[in-house]
């Protein structure tokens, strides 16, 4: 299929706005589009990027909000998006039952989708955080459950951004797409289930975004972490600063690169 129908299609569009409006239908998002190798930065709605910017061949969208485009640069955002972007095959997977077990738990809705390559998201909606905030969550998160392939890279570069659902992987050609866990027992079936959208024998489903609630999921986390000894708060600690150790020699972050809230010990810890 070009890159032309699959942008044309309705259920593409009807997913890629549930992503564009996850922040809440009034926040400003960023969408990030790849056209003979310039980056462009539209702020209008989805349909009118597709449209206006065809062949597209990269889109992704920004995982902090902001209400005006000045603002960007200038101004923390309103809310981030608390993400989990599981990245290395076929670990991720396992990551991903771990993870979302966890939350049904806690009684917390997600959406997870695969990124169409090595990977696969989790996300728990929008929060009310810094950028440090939400890595402090994250990694805390992920330390906690002893998830192996969690990437804090999205986080740590300021304004960072991902590839959200609807989208065509820039590498292997295939969509991002959301998923029910009950269609998905492994890898080979998310590939399948990729095949077959990418034909158009399967239509993309519209994640249901309305019950998500990343304020939910820092609350519970810092309650877990309240309860921690100092010498288990310290190991926690430790873990976190693997992940970002991590992230930053396998994307060749250079530190002038990194959200400068990151460092911002008091809200850190």
């Amino acid at each position: 299929m070009a890159d032309m129908d699959w942008w044309d299609r309705e259920d593409v569009r009807a997913v890629l706005k549930s992503f564009y409006n996850m922040l809440t239908p009034e926040t400003r998002l960023i969408v990030v589009g790849r056209r003979y190798g310039e980056l462009r930065f539209p702020t209008r709605n989805i349909d009118y990027v597709l449209d206006a910017f065809k062949p597209i061949r990269y889109i992704g969208y920004s995982l902090q909000g902001w209400s005006k485009e000045e603002d960007v640069l200038h101004k923390d955002p309103l809310s981030i998006e608390i993400c989990f972007d599981l990245d290395n095959f076929p670990y991720a997977f396992d990551d991903m039952l771990t993870l979302t077990k966890w939350a049904r738990e806690y009684g917390l809705s997600y959406v997870a989708y695969f990124t169409g390559s090595r990977g696969i998201r989790v996300s728990f909606g929008k929060a009310i955080v810094t950028s440090s905030g939400a890595v402090r969550s994250i990694g805390a998160l992920a330390a906690i459950l002893r998830l192996r392939t969690v990437d804090l890279a999205p986080y740590l570069i300021s304004n960072g951004w991902i590839q959200p659902a609807g989208t065509l992987h820039r590498k292997s050609g295939l969509p991002l797409f959301s998923f029910d866990e009950e269609d998905v027992k492994s890898y080979e079936d998310l590939f399948r289930i990729a095949s077959e959208i990418l034909k158009g024998s399967r239509n993309m489903i519209e994640p249901e975004i309305n019950k998500l609630n990343g304020d939910k999921l820092v609350e519970i986390v810092n309650e877990a972490l309240d309860k921690l000894s100092e010498s288990q708060l310290t190991k926690i600690r430790q873990l976190i600063e693997r992940y970002v150790a991590r992230a930053m020699r396998k994307y060749h972050i250079h530190v002038r690169y990194i959200s400068s809230r990151y460092y911002e010990s008091e809200t850190y810890w």
